[in-house]
């Protein structure tokens, strides 16, 4: 320990003496009453007593030292080698020094947190306590052989970056070009397919827990109009299958390939006898076709008019109580209510002509969005009765004419 103090700088005002980046409390320092304060001035150094140490930037002298300027170099001659005054000073700081490092291990050897130490030169040392490490320590892998093994979390590899089968991938990988073998995961982002050397892209095959799979490819194809358009394929290549789509709410497309979207789902569904439009969640109605009516598609034939004498005449009757009405549709849902239409009350019809009439009829709490057993008309049995109720017509027409032209009637 050097024997002059010269630590910071000082300014002076009368007997009181102000310091800056001192620490004239430190007992190591041995600063203390009765030493000489020594201020260089214009070629001489003025030397002055020190009266008492007031804090560690402040001593008070024994005499007025006059003023002098902040940032003003000095030093305290801080031994006397044979004074009991420095020997207690001395031993005071030792064993203080002691004490603190002494208190700071027992810290490091019971406390829990971080330890603060203070070595000789004032640096302070920041130091984990031995339960601190000991927690620390229990959060980390241990190695084996070198590395850290999967039940530690680790790769249990000692190189675990590579191109090769057993290393993650590293670089350029040419495990990447394939996802063969791989069991599941998610893309973020497009997954572009490039196309074969025939223009139809390379695909996607879907496989069923049978094996048998669905093929998704892209083709571009030429339609009949003239326009080129890109076509989802869906093929049942494997498996000896043919493919059909299911979606579960229906289908949503344009107002032609040129139109704009439509936000309303389209689907159709077989009752078992006829099909119905749904419209998102709404049964628009049954679907008008034009059956087959080719004879070798069809059993059981019974000509009526050789096989029910009179049903002509009977036909007529039933059509003459026909009532033709104009009518509205109700709004239902999304669909707004129609404008006015001529034609027939299914409800009438079944009373007079029931062959003309399919479906139960609805009850008064039905559903409006799915009126599925909604009464409907026939159109090819309204056209068989109003054939024979024409042709009952036209007996008559002519047992009219025999009558006129005095045939008897036979």
């Amino acid at each position: 320990m050097s024997a002059w103090y010269r630590s910071g700088t000082i300014a002076v005002a009368g007997k009181t003496v102000t310091g800056t980046g001192t620490n004239w409390t430190d007992n190591k320092a041995g600063i203390g009453e009765g030493q000489a304060l020594l201020i260089p001035g214009a070629g001489t150094v003025k030397v002055y007593e020190i009266a008492r140490v007031d804090s560690a930037t402040q001593l008070t002298l024994t005499d007025d030292a006059g003023t002098v300027a902040a940032g003003q170099a000095y030093a305290i001659m801080s031994f006397y080698a044979n004074s009991v005054p420095d020997f207690s000073r001395r031993l005071a700081a030792q064993l203080s020094y002691y004490q603190s490092q002494m208190d700071g291990w027992q810290e490091i050897m019971t406390g829990t947190g971080s330890i603060t130490l203070e070595a000789p030169n004032g640096l302070e040392v920041t130091i984990s306590s031995m339960k601190k490490l000991t927690d620390d320590m229990d959060g980390k892998a241990n190695k084996i052989n070198g590395t850290v093994p999967k039940s530690e979390g680790g790769t249990g590899l000692k190189s675990p970056f590579g191109n090769t089968e057993g290393t993650f991938c590293e670089g350029d990988d040419p495990r990447l070009n394939s996802v063969d073998g791989n069991l599941g995961g998610q893309f973020n982002g497009a997954v572009a397919i490039g196309p074969s050397g025939n223009g139809v892209s390379h695909a996607f095959i879907i496989r069923s827990a049978t094996g048998a799979g669905n093929v998704l490819g892209s083709s571009v194809t030429k339609f009949i109009d003239g326009s080129t358009r890109q076509v989802l394929n869906i093929t049942g290549a494997e498996g000896g299958r043919v493919s059909s789509l299911y979606v579960d709410a229906g289908i949503v497309c344009k107002a032609g390939y040129n139109g704009a979207v439509a936000l309303n789902t389209y689907s159709v569904n077989w009752t078992g006898s006829q099909p119905q439009l749904w419209i998102d969640n709404l049964n628009w109605g049954t679907i008008a076709t034009s059956p087959t009516s080719d004879k070798e598609l069809k059993q059981d034939i019974e000509y009526v008019t050789e096989n029910e004498p009179g049903a002509e005449d009977k036909a007529l009757e039933e059509v003459m109580q026909w009532k033709v009405a104009r009518f509205r549709y109700k709004s239902r849902g999304p669909i707004p209510a129609s404008d006015v239409n001529l034609g027939f009350i299914a409800n009438d019809q079944v009373v007079f002509s029931p062959e003309t009439v399919k479906g139960k009829g609805l009850k008064e709490d039905y559903d409006e969005l799915n009126p599925a057993d909604a009464y409907f008309l026939d159109e090819i049995a309204l056209i068989a009765k109003l054939t024979l109720a024409s042709q009952a017509q036209r007996k008559e027409l002519n047992n009219l004419k025999d009558i006129l032209e005095g045939n008897k009637i036979q």
